[in-house]
C-alpha cells in the first residue's frame, strides 16, 4: 500500500516514531508538503486541484465498520457486508468533487468486491442496512460483484463486466477514486488514475440536480476488508509507521537474526532451552502476575478493555485532528529488565528482554523464542509466525508474513506499536484456541 520509503526527501530513517515527534515546526511543514505533492501523484486531471476530507465520517458508519489511525483507516471487523463508511461533507468546486481510497486489506477467498457512491444528504442511521445500495433515498451507488447502478435504492442499469473487471481484481495498493460532476449528473470511477466505469443520472429538464454540498461513500463489501482515505494526513501516517519499524530493524539487524540458530536470551536470570515453552524468570525475587498489569494505560476512557483497537488508540482531543499525538514517555523495564511481558490465558508470564534482538514466535523451536503450537489446530501457527521488536521509544509486533495472520484486538496486523493490555493472536481469530493468545504487559502502566 503506502508502504516503504518516503519520497521527494521524507526518508524512512528520519521520520520520528509514530508514539513521538521531535521534528521543528520547519520539518513537519517540510514533511506535509512532500506528502501533499506524494499523495496526489496519479491524480486524474480533473481531480487535480479537488481537496477531500482528511478523515471518514465518525457519525455514520456501517454495524461492522470501525475506524483507526485518527479516522484514516476504515475496517471491516466481519462478514462479507455493513461495511459502509463516509467521507463529507464533499464541496463541489466549479461542479466537482472528488475523492480516493487505497486498498489497505484484502480478504482473497471472497468472491464479491466493493462499491462506490454518494449520498446528496446528510448520513443518517446505518443500522439493518447491509449495503450502501439499502439506504435509499438520496443515495446514488455504482458496483458490487455483478456490477449495477442504484438510485435511491432502486436499481437503474447493468455496468459493463468489462469496464468493472479492474474493480472484481483489485489488490493491496490499488487506488479507487470517485469522480462527481453537478452538470452532467455523473459520477466515474477511476482505478490508480485510470477511468474505469461510469453513469450519468440525468434524465432531463425536470430532474433535480445534486446540492453543492454531498457526502461521499465507500462500500467494503466482499473481498476489500480495509482502506485508506488518500490524503497527506494518511500518508505521513504510514511513513511514520514503517519508518518505526525500518529503523528498529535497522538497529536491531534484524535483516540476520538467525546466522547462529540459536534463539535470543529470553531473560538475564533466566534459563531458556530451545524447544521448550519458555518459563518465568527465576529471579531471587520471582514476580507474581498483576492482572493489573494488563489494564489499558489510558484510564481515562471507561471500559476500554472492551472497545476495540481502533477507538482505543486514538484520544477524542487527536481524533479527526492533524496535529502530531502528544509525546510518549521512554519505554522503561520491569524489575526482571525486560521490556515487555506476554501473559498466556493460564496467568503464566513469558519475559520479553530489552533490547536484546528480535524475539521471535512461531513453531519451530530452532528459530524462535517462543514456542506456540496447538494440538486443535495444527499449524495454524506458521514457523516463524511473528517477532517482537523492542527499543528506547516502543515495543513493536511484526508479522513475518504468516499464513493465517497476526491479529492485534481483532485487527489483521502487518508491523503494530504495542500498547498495555493488548491482546494479539498468531492465526485466525474465529479457529484459534486461547493457548495462540497473548496479553501485552508494559512495565510503568
Amino acid at each position: 500500500a503506502m508502504a516503504g520509503t518516503a519520497k521527494n526527501g521524507c526518508a524512512a530513517g528520519s521520520v520520528p516514531t509514530p508514539t513521538r515527534s521531535r521534528r521543528t515546526a520547519n520539518d513537519a511543514a517540510a514533511c506535509t508538503g512532500t506528502n501533499e505533492e506524494w499523495c496526489r501523484e496519479g491524480l486524474p486531471p480533473e481531480a487535480a486541484k479537488l481537496d477531500w476530507p482528511q478523515t471518514f465520517h465518525e457519525g455514520a458508519k456501517g454495524e461492522r465498520m470501525e475506524l483507526s489511525e485518527e479516522g484514516a483507516l476504515a475496517t471491516r471487523v466481519s462478514g462479507v457486508g455493513y461495511g459502509i463508511a463516509f467521507v463529507g461533507p464533499l464541496k463541489l468546486t466549479g461542479g466537482s468533487a472528488f475523492f480516493e481510497v487505497e486498498i489497505a486489506e484484502m480478504e482473497p477467498k471472497r468472491s464479491q468486491t466493493l462499491a462506490i457512491g454518494i449520498s446528496s444528504t446528510k448520513p443518517g442511521a446505518t443500522k439493518g442496512k447491509e449495503r450502501a445500495r439499502d439506504l435509499g433515498e438520496g443515495t446514488y451507488v455504482l458496483g458490487y460483484d455483478l456490477p449495477k447502478v442504484y438510485a435511491n435504492g432502486n436499481e437503474l442499469a447493468k455496468i459493463s463486466t468489462k469496464a468493472w473487471r479492474p474493480l472484481k481484481e483489485l489488490k493491496v495498493g490499488d487506488r479507487i477514486g470517485l469522480l462527481v460532476q453537478r452538470r452532467t449528473m455523473e459520477l466515474i470511477v477511476f482505478v490508480n488514475g485510470e477511468k474505469k466505469a461510469s453513469h450519468s443520472f440525468a434524465t432531463g429538464p425536470g430532474q433535480q440536480r445534486w446540492p453543492n454540498e454531498i457526502w461521499g461513500m465507500v462500500d467494503l463489501h466482499g473481498n476489500v476488508k480495509s482502506a485508506w482515505l488518500r490524503g497527506p494526513a494518511a500518508a505521513r501516517r504510514q511513513l511514520q509507521r514503517n519508518s518505526t519499524v525500518l529503523a528498529l530493524a535497522a538497529a536491531l539487524d534484524l535483516g540476520s537474526p538467525d546466522t547462529t540458530g540459536a534463539p535470543a536470551k529470553a531473560c538475564a536470570n533466566e534459563k531458556f532451552n530451545v524447544g521448550q515453552q519458555p518459563k518465568t524468570c527465576t529471579d531471587t525475587c520471582p514476580e507474581q502476575f498483576d492482572e493489573a498489569l494488563t489494564q489499558p494505560s489510558d484510564a481515562t476512557a471507561p471500559d476500554l478493555q472492551q472497545q476495540p483497537a481502533s477507538r482505543r488508540r486514538v484520544s477524542k482531543h487527536h481524533a479527526g485532528s492533524r496535529e502530531p499525538p502528544k509525546k510518549r514517555s521512554r519505554v522503561v523495564s520491569h524489575p526482571c529488565g525486560c521490556s515487555v511481558h506476554l501473559v498466556r490465558h493460564t496467568g503464566e508470564v513469558v519475559h520479553v528482554p530489552r533490547q536484546a534482538g528480535p524475539f521471535f514466535l512461531g513453531r519451530n523451536a530452532g528459530t524462535c523464542n517462543m514456542v506456540l503450537e496447538s494440538e486443535k489446530v495444527p499449524k495454524m501457527v506458521s514457523r516463524k509466525h511473528a517477532v517482537i521488536l523492542s527499543s528506547d521509544d516502543a515495543v513493536i509486533l511484526e508479522d513475518c508474513k504468516s499464513i493465517n495472520g497476526t491479529y492485534v484486538n481483532g485487527r489483521r496486523i502487518v508491523h503494530e506499536t504495542l500498547r498495555n493490555g493488548d491482546r494479539f493472536i498468531l492465526g485466525t481469530p474465529s479457529q484459534c484456541p486461547p493457548e495462540l493468545q497473548l496479553t501485552v504487559a508494559l512495565p510503568g502502566s
